[in-house]
């Protein structure tokens, strides 16, 4: 009996030893969170535009570019908290498109129709970065241990030291003309530089399948977000996108399932309306808010939710022949004690 309870703890032992061998150790980290089946997904952006068409400051044109900083603070639930003081890992990240088309809306003349499209441009900042992803990336996500994400100067000392604080609890007016529709300013992108640290986790973007597609309103001038407070809704967005690329910040044993529905409906060329048919791997609703009472130098601050299904693959061969290993010393131990008795 002690003999049988003997072996059968340390086949215990050796079971659980061979599974430590094979799975790294956990981390407190966004990977954590994603369950089995549906997920959502929300965070805070801060962006700003690349205005290459210059006919009018702040004016929302074709060939011009949106580009934001990433920071999610929630994964499935209001518990599940990312970042800040929570001991959860950051999941940041950067993002760039370009304006496809921008019509004025008839119905109300401050506002614009517009769709979005990857932008070379980005694809090429990545590439500086170290970063070679597919022709249809529109964002890069980050993991990072490192607490440091600034989305206004009053975020930390390290973020006032990005830029122009000037002390007020918000802003009426941008802070400079330099840091309106310029392009790659100085205090955007140095404040933007704590969301693409860590680890890439994944790209994400366009594979050229069908549901795909970035579209909304917004307003004709992003200079108008300046006059709202920042939990004002001054547009919306509807994005379906799909996985393109993972990095190292990226737990191999998830895969995303490309069941979501797009927010953009039918794309069966059957006749007839097939709602659900479009299915993509991510979802995403954006609104786009006002800046007056933060003090940043971001033009507009918007809120994303993101729905994505996911499950946990089995695991890999090679953990099973770890365990096995671990068996097969274990009753060779057995049988040598067992024959020297």
């Amino acid at each position: 009996m002690h003999s049988v309870s003997r072996t059968a703890k340390k086949l215990g032992a050796a079971v659980a030893l061979s599974f430590a061998m094979a799975m790294p150790a956990a981390a407190a980290d966004i990977n954590t969170f994603i369950v089995n089946g549906p997920n959502q997904a929300s965070d805070e952006n801060r962006e700003y535009l690349i205005d290459r068409v210059r006919d009018g400051v702040g004016v929302v044109s074709v060939g011009d570019s949106l580009r934001g900083f990433i920071n999610f603070n929630t994964i499935n639930s209001g518990g599940a908290n990312l970042g800040g003081a929570t001991g959860v890992d950051e999941f940041t990240g950067v993002f760039q498109v370009l304006v496809t088309s921008a019509i004025v809306n008839p119905i109300d003349p401050t506002q614009l129709l517009v769709t979005f499209g990857p932008d070379p441009a980005f694809i090429a900042s990545l590439a500086a970065m170290g970063i070679i992803t597919g022709p249809g990336t529109i964002a890069a996500l980050f993991t990072d241990a490192s607490i440091d994400f600034c989305a206004d100067f009053t975020d930390g000392a390290h973020c006032a030291a990005a830029g122009p604080d000037d002390g007020t609890a918000g802003r009426t007016v941008p802070p400079s003309s330099a840091d309106v529709s310029t392009g790659l300013v100085a205090s955007e992108e140095a404040l933007g530089a704590f969301s693409t640290d860590g680890l890439l986790w994944a790209t994400i973007g366009f594979l050229g399948l069908p549901g795909e597609g970035i579209a909304g309103s917004g307003p004709v001038s992003i200079l108008s977000a300046f006059a709202l407070t920042s939990g004002t809704t001054a547009g919306n967005i509807n994005a379906g996108l799909n996985l393109i690329t993972t990095g190292p910040g990226f737990d191999p044993s998830i895969f995303i399932n490309r069941v979501t529905a797009s927010p953009f409906g039918d794309c069966d060329p059957a006749p007839g309306p097939q709602p659900g048919s479009c299915t993509v791997d991510f979802a995403l609703s954006q609104q786009l808010r006002g800046v007056r009472d933060l003090d940043t130098p971001f033009e507009i601050s918007t809120n994303t939710n993101v729905s994505f299904d996911a499950s946990r693959r089995v695991p890999e061969p090679s953990t099973l022949l770890l365990l096995g290993g671990a068996l097969a010393i274990l009753g060779w131990n057995t049988r040598r004690r067992n024959g020297s008795a």
